[in-house]
């Protein structure tokens, strides 16, 4: 349980996912215990989170859940090579000053970001501030959704904001409004620079520039670090950390490495049950299709007996009840199409937008639209065999002698 948290923390941290959905107890270990633990994570992920990239969207059914989102972490997420976090995983728990000013400093590190999170009421609104000197890497993880210029980062880095998706919406806020903020000298009006989409949090972050923030707020303080190494030497920056600092400090290295295995992991149990209700709705449609079936030849067996008188054998007659309910099964396969394509697409554009606050591009992707149809065309040809059977070998004299 203390090995799965300390590396999985840093997921949580960096995403906000909250994983009170995955774990409830470890080892014996209350989820309260490890709820306050995941609340102090490390920020060296990007906003995004496990919801999109650059790529493309999340695309949400339970046979691609898993490997949408092993997707999306080999394709930027985890950026930098590992993470330094204080032990104590409290709330506002912080780096010691040493650390953070010797770290980035270290032979092996390439280049860094750093992180202080707060958490602020503005006129009784909670809002997550997220104080970040981003590197470029980092910088790669955000995906804007709305912008004020071309681009943001000069804005960011003058002292604007950067607000999530879900506050946006929230709060009813763009790129050109001003967002008012409590700080150490009163109130003050921040420009928003763009909204980027972010899946972590359904309340919304702000991120403003490191800096910026140290001057309005006074507050010098680092909770995180995230360090990437020089030539992609992982192995020799995480030795150089903690041979350095892990004998003075309590602290956290994680390498993004363990945080890649442990959050596979974790989706790969929790989405297991998915698999086990995707093979039950297929069962349930077999059943459906086979009931349907039987009681369509039951109708028909007087049809079915005539087409015997006529000279059709067995197997023609088998032959065409399959062919019969291979193309309904196909028919029916086309028409739940749209009828999928238009759901997918409310709960994209509407459903939740008003549930998190955040929108997913709607993409149509070909793979299980095909897969859509090859099942419906399979399940209602395996469905009709026994239909089939029964009718060519039964006796059609007594359908005969009832006309």
């Amino acid at each position: 349980g203390q090995y799965f948290m300390s590396v999985t923390s840093p997921i949580a941290y960096s995403t906000s996912i909250p994983l009170d959905g995955f774990v409830k107890h470890t080892e014996g270990v209350s989820y309260g215990y490890y709820s306050s633990r995941v609340a102090y994570i490390i920020w060296g992920f990007g906003p995004t989170g496990f919801g999109q990239n650059d790529n493309g969207p999340f695309q949400f059914s339970s046979g691609r859940m898993t490997p949408t989102v092993r997707r999306i972490v080999d394709n930027g997420v985890l950026t930098a090579d590992i993470y330094i976090a204080s032990e104590g995983f409290r709330d506002g728990a912080t780096l010691p000053p040493s650390v953070a000013a010797e770290a980035p400093l270290l032979e092996q590190v390439a280049d860094f970001s750093s992180y202080r999170k707060r958490t602020l009421n503005a006129d009784g609104q909670r809002i997550i501030l997220v104080a970040a000197k981003l590197s470029t890497p980092s910088r790669r993880g955000f995906h804007f959704v709305a912008r004020d210029d071309t681009d943001p980062w000069p804005a960011f880095d003058r002292g604007a904001l950067l607000i999530s998706e879900p506050l946006a919406y929230r709060l009813g806020l763009a790129p050109g409004d001003a967002l008012a903020l409590p700080t150490s000298t009163g109130m003050h009006d921040f420009r928003i620079a763009a909204v980027f989409r972010d899946f972590a949090s359904e309340h919304g972050r702000v991120f403003i520039a490191r800096e910026h923030f140290r001057q309005r707020w006074e507050d010098a303080r680092i909770d995180t670090l995230a360090l990437f190494a020089r030539e992609g030497d992982t192995t020799a920056l995480l030795s150089a950390a903690t041979g350095r600092f892990s004998g003075e400090h309590d602290l956290v290295f994680t390498a993004a490495q363990e945080i890649y295995d442990a959050s596979m992991a974790v989706f790969e149990r929790t989405f297991r049950i998915t698999e086990v209700l995707r093979l039950l709705s297929v069962l349930v449609a077999f059943v459906g299709v086979l009931s349907a079936l039987m009681a369509l030849q039951l109708e028909r067996r007087k049809e079915y007996a005539i087409l015997r008188a006529l000279g059709l054998t067995r197997w023609q007659v088998s032959q065409l009840i399959v062919i019969e309910s291979a193309a309904l099964g196909l028919l029916a396969a086309l028409l739940a199409l749209p009828t999928g394509l238009a759901m997918a697409w409310i709960l994209t554009a509407a459903i939740q937008v008003r549930a998190f606050g955040w929108s997913m591009p709607f993409v149509v992707n070909v793979s299980p639209l095909v897969w859509t149809l090859l099942l419906g065309l399979a399940a209602a040809s395996l469905a009709s065999l026994y239909p089939a059977w029964r009718c060519a070998h039964g006796d059609p004299a007594p359908q005969l002698r009832e006309d």
